[in-house]
């Protein structure tokens, strides 16, 4: 399915207990994934994931591997807690919200 042409969709990432500062906010629009948050400690990882991620999806990689690979990642420093459960990371909570985006386009 093309779902480029579908409107740009951000989603808001805050933990329940104390794991994170901040709120983290998750834009899927079209191929081009963008994650913004006011903590400066993961911009470089951030950044060099979602330029990695919208490269793939440039170069014809199927979303569902993208979504695959992104929830095979966990926190070796732990979990967190939000209102849909136990998360393992934050990118395997990108994950989540992309396969959620992607099924309902």
């Amino acid at each position: 399915m093309d779902w480029e042409s579908y409107a740009s969709k951000t989603y808001k990432i805050k933990a329940i207990d104390d794991s994170m500062e901040h709120a983290v906010y998750f834009t899927v629009a079209g191929n081009w994934l963008f994650v913004n948050c006011k903590s400066m400690s993961s911009f470089q990882w951030v950044t060099a994931l979602m330029t990695s991620y919208n490269r793939q999806l440039e170069h014809g990689i199927p979303v569902t591997q993208v979504i695959a690979d992104m929830k095979e990642t966990f926190d070796p420093n732990g979990s967190y807690l939000t209102r849909e459960g136990k998360m393992p990371s934050l990118v395997h909570h990108l994950g989540i919200l992309l396969e959620r985006h992607h099924e309902s386009v």
